[in-house]
């Protein structure tokens, strides 16, 4: 994720990005302020399984399906789980699809060529920021997915 956000735009802005993860093992264990990615078994309903899926646009929960980082897509061909971590990322900065890393490919992210922001991503990005769109809402909120008939995901905080 790291290396996908970073670099200068056009007008000189010079964007980094820093990333710290850590384990939780509950809900108590996660701060109000704190972003989760959570690995995941996500199976859609209608059969097959989904790869991420983010919140909202600006949002602070994205999930990972567990097999992207452990199973035979990360052990056979590599890296998977980090290129879906790093576009799930991308919607909670806000992007929506377009192109490079932010792309909607039929495939799959496994076709993805690109894994950084172009100038346009990273002007949005900034833009969001100044904006204040980012960072919004819970991280234990409920999450749908992009296609109505995909169902969702619950995260509940624990009392």
């Amino acid at each position: 994720m790291e290396s996908s956000f970073s670099g200068q735009d056009d007008n000189g802005i010079t964007f980094s990005t820093n990333v710290n993860l850590s384990v939780a093992n509950s809900m108590n264990d996660i701060a109000k302020s704190d972003h989760v990615f959570a690995l995941a078994d996500i199976d859609s309903p209608l059969g097959g399984t989904v790869q991420g899926v983010a919140n909202s646009l600006g949002g602070k929960v994205a999930f990972v399906n567990a097999d992207y980082f452990t199973g035979p897509l990360d052990t056979n061909i590599g890296n998977v789980g980090p290129r879906v971590a790093a576009h799930e990322f991308g919607h909670l900065a806000g992007l929506d699809h377009s192109s490079g890393l932010m792309g909607k490919y039929p495939g799959g992210i496994l076709w993805m060529s690109c894994t950084k922001m172009n100038n346009e991503q990273l002007q949005l990005i900034h833009s969001n920021y100044r904006k204040d769109l980012l960072n919004q809402g819970d991280n234990w909120e409920y999450v749908r997915y992009s296609s109505p008939s995909a169902g969702g995901v619950i995260i509940k905080k624990e009392n």
